[in-house]
């Protein structure tokens, strides 16, 4: 019931919203890179955040979640302000991973281990490094869900697969517990994408994340992978997350290598993402969300279903990786790989 009146409750707010957002100048132009042709409102993070924390509060379970409440409501602030006055990129990254460290101290929100890797008696743990690569993780998943923001539907498609991936396992796991606390952030993120997708009778969007939505969006997802990826709650195994949130990391990290490969800075924005891809190559912009979207949940749904079935950790960690190089090397190959994406719709 409270899902449903977040969702009801997050539709009226991007209704009006977007009003007050055009009033107080809060909307994204085009030109540049930008395809959109009209300005639009960036109140999507500003809507799904409040309205999933006193969601929070209203089911009884806002103090398990202090931590991720208070770093969220930080990178939305920052968020604001950068969408008004750019900040400075070191800036932005340092209160990213200073944010990340909070997270991973106070929130225990940390990668303690690999799982079950090469023995069903031993896991593999990282010791020393579970703090670092866990805010590694953090920052990384955070900056991948704000640059693989490209296209309508595209982020908070991604966003709501892998959160109902991470539901389903919890409801596998038979905890639907940590399924119910997932709904309350699915209930305004299915809301935004109302507004937000491409299909028939809306053509375009009309509402955008902002920065402030994806950092934090990309922050709660990694929240709720590593906390149910790790022990007490441990509901899905280390091997599977990959899979799970896998796609925007990994083309984050192949645009950065692309780049850097071909002499440019490889913070410095172009049309080399998977999406830009697809677009350049004659996908319609509503179907290249499709592909990517539905390669994220059939990618997600098989890995958990392997793991389910007995198929060991380790195979099942390895086959990402290969699925990692993979895309690295089709990113060279950018008409190719556009073709082969787009076999799969």
């Amino acid at each position: 019931m409270i899902a449903l009146c977040g969702f009801i409750a997050s539709c009226v707010l991007l209704f009006f919203g977007r009003k007050i957002a055009f009033y107080v100048g809060l909307s994204d132009k085009p030109g540049g890179r930008k395809t959109h042709a009209n300005p639009t409102p960036l109140i999507g993070g500003l809507v799904i955040v409040p309205v999933f924390i006193i969601s929070l509060f209203a089911s009884g379970v806002a103090g398990e979640y202090w931590v991720l409440i208070s770093a969220a409501l930080l990178l939305l602030l920052m968020g604001v302000i950068d969408d008004y006055i750019p900040l400075n990129a070191s800036l932005k990254f340092a209160m990213q991973v200073l944010i990340a460290c909070f997270v991973v101290v106070f929130g225990h929100v940390e990668v303690l281990s690999f799982g079950y890797l090469f023995s069903d008696d031993e896991q593999v743990y990282l010791w020393f490094m579970s703090k670092p690569f866990s805010v590694m993780c953090l920052v990384v998943l955070m900056n991948a869900m704000n640059m693989i923001d490209g296209l309508d539907g595209l982020s908070g498609g991604l966003a709501a697969v892998i959160l109902g991936s991470l539901a389903l396992a919890c409801w596998m796991a038979g905890v639907p517990g940590n399924a119910a606390v997932i709904a309350l952030i699915l209930a305004p993120l299915a809301a935004f994408l109302v507004f937000n997708m491409r299909y028939p009778g809306h053509g375009k969007a009309s509402v955008f994340m902002g920065d402030a939505g994806t950092l934090a969006l990309g922050l709660i997802l990694g929240w709720f992978a590593i906390r149910y990826a790790q022990w007490p709650e441990h509901v899905i195994v280390p091997a599977v997350i990959p899979w799970v949130i896998g796609l925007p990391v990994v083309d984050t990290f192949a645009v950065y290598f692309v780049r850097a490969m071909d002499g440019q800075n490889p913070f410095e924005p172009d049309r080399s993402h998977i999406h830009h891809r697809l677009v350049d190559n004659g996908v319609p912009d509503g179907r290249a969300t499709f592909i990517i979207v539905g390669f994220t949940a059939l990618s997600a749904l098989g890995a958990i279903l392997l793991e389910r079935s007995g198929v060991p950790d380790l195979l099942i960690l390895v086959s990402w990786i290969a699925f990692f190089f993979i895309h690295i090397g089709l990113s060279f190959r950018p008409h190719y790989y556009a073709n082969l994406f787009r076999r799969f719709a």
